[in-house]
């Protein structure tokens, strides 16, 4: 008998009578919903309302008509199970849990009438199940029973008693609809107790069981989570690769935020079971007895960003390494090779970092085979082409200051070599990436001093536009020393003309006034009268202090080429300077 229920006096008769009526009228009744879901991706419970019942019966009399003939049936009554049974049903559906509040709410507590009418509701309908699998344990009826039983007792906070039940459930009833469900629930609780064993059985028991679609990939991550705190690494990662497998990912590039933060969940935990691998070779293994997987480059460079953040700086190129060797076809290759040369160049290894570079330079400079046999997607082109530009520069710097510690002849060379190359393959971003001016300083450090000046004015002008100043003053020494050295005209042209160019365009800088005199008076030397009067011209605008020596042979420049008169009145100024 159920406590709380009062007895009725209508007769057993009258009672079977009703019984049977008010089966009837539920015969359209759903059966029982499944247990609430716990994680995100399990069964969605259906939140419908309880369908109504034959017209003419409310629920609440319904109710009391059952309650009233569980009061009067005998526990041989096979008709009293399902009478529990159908008030349990009831009792579920008019008591649905209270519904959820907006965020700035407060949640439902014990106290909100709500929240505690079903709470009440959940425990009679919890004594109703109890005592349906107590009287009738071996009835075919309890496979569902069990199942509400279970339900029933989670919703009441009986975690244990829950669990517990659905072992039940999955012992007597092995070819249940519940089973990958039960068995699903009974791992989640093992793996949160650190019964991993235990976790790892029953995660199986859900991948062998049929209709285990909704709990598949789940338990498929889970099992391997469960494998790994085994230690059985290798294990986990063929669960992990299945998952991913199974899951079905699109290109990494097109997947939404809630699939890429999955996608990173799976790929994290490969890495981080590789890590503990003591044969790194059997995981490649792996990889080509599944050929469906196909995000070995994301896989490796997951592992590789592992070991960096662990600071195993070897084994993360080593990472990257293998991948070239496994996958010699791939076009992510060159990615590979670019994350070793970062690996090491972040960490500060210069001694693994240079040979980095060089064999990435083999194998991908521009004029290499690499680009004959694409084709490849203009991204890849101008990525890799970019970084080897970058890396280049890097390299020529490197040599540039490991001469001017050491000027020996090797630094020399292999600087030089590195500016050569980076101007064979990359010219118009020379003057950008100021690569002219750094090879004009290595030549001229080292004395080659033709060579020098040509770079120092591909650094420096554009036609009669000066776009590096400092290479352009550098341009202007260098004549000097070259038409000093040589005697060559051409070193005197040029300076000249260079030195033009400079007085003009900076007439302001504090080099400018002194460069157009040093001009013009290296002209007059030369005989070159018309260069030494405007070059005396751009002196005297900048105001210089030595004004009346530019003047003086800037009128004997006029007088040498037969203009007596400007000369003559050159010459009067400065006799009426001197009174």
């Amino acid at each position: 008998m159920i406590s709380g229920v009062p007895t009725c006096p209508i007769g057993p008769r009258v009672w079977s009578c009703l019984i049977v009526l008010l089966l009837a009228a539920c015969e359209s009744t759903p059966p029982a919903r499944p247990l609430a879901p716990i994680t995100a991706d399990a069964v969605v419970e259906d939140t419908s309302a309880f369908p109504p019942v034959t017209p003419g019966k409310s629920r609440e009399e319904i109710r009391r008509a059952y309650q009233a003939y569980l009061d009067s049936a005998e526990i041989d009554d096979k008709t009293r199970l399902l009478a529990l049974a159908r008030l349990a049903e009831l009792e579920e559906a008019d008591k649905q849990p209270p519904a959820e509040k907006d965020s700035g709410s407060p949640q439902a507590s014990p106290a909100d009438p709500e929240e505690a009418e079903f709470r009440r509701g959940v425990k009679r309908r919890l004594r109703l199940l109890e005592v349906a699998t107590r009287d009738y344990a071996d009835s075919p009826e309890n496979e569902s029973l069990l199942y509400q039983l279970a339900k029933a007792y989670a919703q009441d906070d009986q975690h244990d008693e829950s669990i517990d039940t659905l072992i039940t459930l999955t012992e007597r009833f092995p070819g249940t609809p519940f089973y990958a469900e039960a068995q699903f629930r009974i791992a989640e609780d093992a793996f949160s107790t650190q019964d991993y064993p235990g976790a790892e059985y029953a995660y199986s028991e859900v991948l062998f069981a049929p209709d285990n679609t909704v709990f598949y990939e789940k338990s498929l991550f889970k099992r391997g989570w469960s494998r790994f705190k085994q230690g059985f690494h290798g294990e986990a990662i063929d669960d992990f690769i299945s998952a991913v497998v199974h899951h079905g990912f699109d290109e990494v590039d097109r997947l939404t935020t809630a699939e890429k933060e999955q996608f990173d969940e799976y790929q994290r935990a490969i890495a981080l079971a590789y890590s503990y691998l003591q044969d790194p070779a059997a995981f490649a293994t792996r990889l080509r007895t599944n050929p469906k997987f196909t995000f070995a480059h994301q896989t490796y460079n997951r592992i590789s960003g592992l070991f960096v953040e662990q600071e195993r700086y070897t084994d993360a190129a080593d990472a990257q390494r293998q991948f070239i060797e496994l996958f010699p076809g791939s076009a992510k290759i060159p990615y590979a090779h670019l994350k070793i040369i970062e690996i090491w160049k972040n960490a500060g290894f210069t001694s693994q970092l240079l040979p980095a570079i060089e064999r990435f330079y083999s194998s991908y400079n521009p004029d290499s085979a690499y680009w004959k046999t694409g084709p490849w997607s203009g991204k890849d082109n101008l990525l890799i082409k970019r970084e080897m530009r970058n890396y280049i520069a890097l390299l020529a710097e490197h040599f540039h200051h490991e001469y001017q510690s050491a000027p020996n002849t090797r630094n020399y060379r292999d600087a030089s070599l590195w500016y050569q190359r980076y101007l064979a393959h990359y010219p118009t971003y020379a003057r950008k990436d100021r690569i002219h001016f750094a090879y004009a300083e290595l030549l001229a450090q080292q004395g080659e001093l033709p060579q020098a000046l040509v770079q120092y004015e591909m650094s420096a002008f554009d036609n009669d536009i000066i776009l590096h100043k400092n290479a352009a003053y550098a341009a202007i020494l260098l004549s000097d020393r070259l038409l000093a050295s040589t005697q060559d005209e051409q070193y005197l042209d040029k300076g000249l003309h260079y030195a033009g160019l400079f007085a003009r365009q900076f007439s302001g800088d504090k080099n400018a006034a002194q460069v157009a005199l040093h001009a013009a008076e290296k002209a007059f030397r030369h005989k070159r009268h018309r260069d030494c009067i405007e070059l005396s011209d751009l002196y005297s605008s900048a105001g210089g202090a030595r004004k009346h020596y530019s003047d003086e042979i800037k009128a004997v420049s006029y007088f040498n080429i037969g203009e007596f008169t400007e000369a003559e009145r050159i010459f009067h100024s400065l006799l009426g300077s001197k009174q």
